[in-house]
């Protein structure tokens, strides 16, 4: 990214890129599950990990409230 373009994103640009980021997890773990061989001692994890990954999303939305004060369901689906 140019600096120009840095100098123009406020504070909240730089927080949600970290959310947004993790909403992408459980997607990116489902491919692998679908990938991994059978055979794969690990495969398993990979379906517990998206669970955990899910939960913790939920979490984020239970507690996230945008700045009219109401409950904010964006993340939930993995959206941008």
């Amino acid at each position: 990214m140019e600096n120009s373009v840095l100098r123009r994103m406020n504070l909240n640009s730089f927080l949600m890129v970290p959310v947004q980021r993790v909403t992408k997890y459980p997607l990116l773990l489902a491919r692998l599950y679908k990938v991994t061989p059978d055979h794969h001692t690990g495969k398993d994890l990979l379906i517990e990990a998206q669970h955990n990954i899910q939960l913790h999303l939920e979490h984020i939305n239970s507690v996230s409230i945008n700045v009219s004060g109401e409950r904010s369901d964006h993340y939930a689906m993995g959206a941008d």
